[in-house]
């Protein structure tokens, strides 16, 4: 007969979470969306021709983020220059030719895709998302 005292039953069921966890067999982990820091925001830039799609226009740009800070990209068949910074706070800030400097927050959601966020009156609105294998690729990729 099978021996289930209260102290020997914990230790199987002990046992049993253990392994369970060890096979996979554990509780599925979804990890929560967060701001990328100063660090990871340059890792995913620096060097990289990146792939992006505005959420509201549906615009696609391909930007190539040099180590020096300027910034070559091709958005509707024409080609733009501007500069790009990090900030401490991780911040990644975008001054394309005659515009206006605009600073965004970069999050991995929980869906692990990066997506660029804007402040508004409703607190912080997705409005670029980099979606796809080749979203961010090392090196220059663009064809002047």
């Amino acid at each position: 007969m099978l021996d289930l005292r209260p102290g020997k039953f914990f230790m199987i069921l002990l046992l049993f979470c253990a392994f369970g966890s060890l096979w996979g067999c554990g509780r599925i982990y979804k990890p929560q969306s967060y701001q990328l820091d100063a660090g990871e925001v340059r890792a995913l830039f620096v060097d990289h021709t990146v792939t992006s799609r505005n959420m509201n226009t549906g615009t696609v740009s391909i930007s190539y983020y040099d180590h020096d800070g300027s910034v070559r990209q091709v958005r509707n068949d024409r080609q733009r220059t501007g500069y790009w910074r990090v900030m401490q706070n991780g911040l990644i800030c975008l001054q394309m030719q005659s515009n206006k400097e605009s600073c965004r927050v970069v999050r991995l959601d929980h869906d692990n895709v990066h997506r660029k966020y804007k402040s508004g009156k409703l607190g912080l609105q997705p409005i670029i998302i980099y979606e796809g294998p080749d979203a961010f690729v090392q090196g220059e990729r663009l064809k002047w």
